[in-house]
């Protein structure tokens, strides 16, 4: 029964992104404007001084958050650490899931 436990823990693990693919719901929380945006706050709230330096070298955090949000970071790490972030998404029952905003702004600084 691995296989089976296995894809329903990815069909829930997707189906939190579901929101992020819809255009209608870009500039929600949900949406993916939303979720960029509040990578951003987070960031600024974080180190103040990084997200300066991001904005006056407009580097624009659609440049790079897009493919760690939608793919919640599975082309950026080795799968051992993949599987390790993503157990911990799945514990993690809110939406968007905040972990992965913080993992986010933690590559950045």
């Amino acid at each position: 029964h691995a296989e089976a436990d296995a894809f329903f823990c990815f069909t829930l693990l997707m189906s939190g992104m579901r929101d992020a693919f819809v255009k209608s719901l870009d500039d929600t929380d949900n949406g993916m404007m939303g979720r960029i945006e509040q990578f951003s706050q987070l960031l600024k709230e974080k180190d103040g001084q990084v997200w300066t330096h991001l904005e006056s070298i407009r580097i624009s955090p659609v440049f790079y958050t897009v493919r760690w949000l939608t793919l919640m970071l599975a082309q950026e790490l080795q799968m051992p650490d993949t599987i390790r972030l993503w157990d911990s998404l799945l514990s993690d029952f809110a939406r968007p899931h905040p972990l992965l905003l913080y993992v986010c702004v933690a590559m950045v600084i």
